[in-house]
């Protein structure tokens, strides 16, 4: 009931360093659209306006669709949402439950 609200993309202003973590999975990749942490997808975890199968945190183009009806469009994130300097695009090798037993994650200055 708390997620909906309110929209918890808008920062005022404050600035969002996002992690997102890649852990393929046989059966969970069939549910998550894109890259996912086992849990969170990656349009969640990167904070994107959108629900698409991305593959980086920071903005992506994709190309969608079959011959000759193909269209491709930008993706960016919510302003002030950004990936972590310091960590992959592409997503970390963490799983969800994992991320609080990380040192390297627990408060990574940007």
């Amino acid at each position: 009931a708390a997620r909906g609200a309110y929209d918890h993309n808008l920062n005022n202003g404050t600035p969002f360093y996002h992690i997102a973590g890649h852990t393929p999975h046989l059966l969970i990749d069939a549910i998550f659209p894109g890259r996912h942490d086992r849990v969170l997808a990656m349009h969640s975890t990167c904070s994107y306006r959108d629900v698409v199968a991305f593959t980086r945190c920071g903005g992506e183009t994709v190309t969608t669709g079959i011959w000759p009806f193909r269209t491709t469009r930008h993706y960016t994130a919510y302003n002030g949402h950004h990936p972590h300097p310091r960590f992959s695009t592409g997503g970390v090798d963490v799983t969800h439950r994992d991320y609080p037993n990380r040192t390297e994650f627990a408060n990574p200055a940007p």
